[in-house]
């Protein structure tokens, strides 16, 4: 289970909305100075709120908004979601290059068929994740050891 911390903005019924700060291992990098990607994580939000679920297996835990909380993602969950993301569009693109390059022009047809495959693939992933919305086994949920002391 990865376990992040988070701070409690609302509460509801089903669980609770948070606010997740964030981790970057870009300070413990040596290539720090020259990458792109320290920059690009300054340039965006370094929070995001995002709706916690309380687990169904243990008593519900009282919380108030402003606490600060452990929530838990499944492992499985990301390494399923990370394979969807990025499996699924490289092999919609090459499989829309081959068969554009098979049924047109070699060069004109693979690069109409690989901007097909990849935006087809993109709708696709978009319908499957607001299907997977309301799964309640793909939302984080609330540890039980939820509450942590404030400091």
């Amino acid at each position: 289970m990865i376990v992040e911390q988070a701070e409690v903005t609302a509460i509801d019924s089903t669980g609770a909305w948070v606010l997740t700060i964030r981790q970057s291992a870009c300070d413990a990098c040596s290539a720090r100075a020259v990458c792109g990607q320290r920059l690009l994580n300054k340039a965006t939000s370094e929070t995001t709120q995002i709706h916690a679920l309380y687990d169904p297996s243990q008593p519900k835990p009282h919380l108030t908004v402003g606490d600060s909380i452990e929530i838990g993602v499944p492992r499985e969950v990301v390494a399923l979601g990370s394979l969807w993301l990025y499996l699924v569009p490289v092999l919609a693109l090459v499989a829309g290059a081959l068969v554009g390059a098979e049924l047109f022009n070699p060069n004109l047809g693979s690069f109409f068929g690989a901007a097909t495959g990849l935006g087809l693939s993109g709708m696709w992933l978009y319908r499957r994740a607001r299907r997977d919305q309301c799964n309640p086994k793909l939302h984080p949920i609330i540890l039980p050891s939820a509450m942590i002391a404030k400091d």
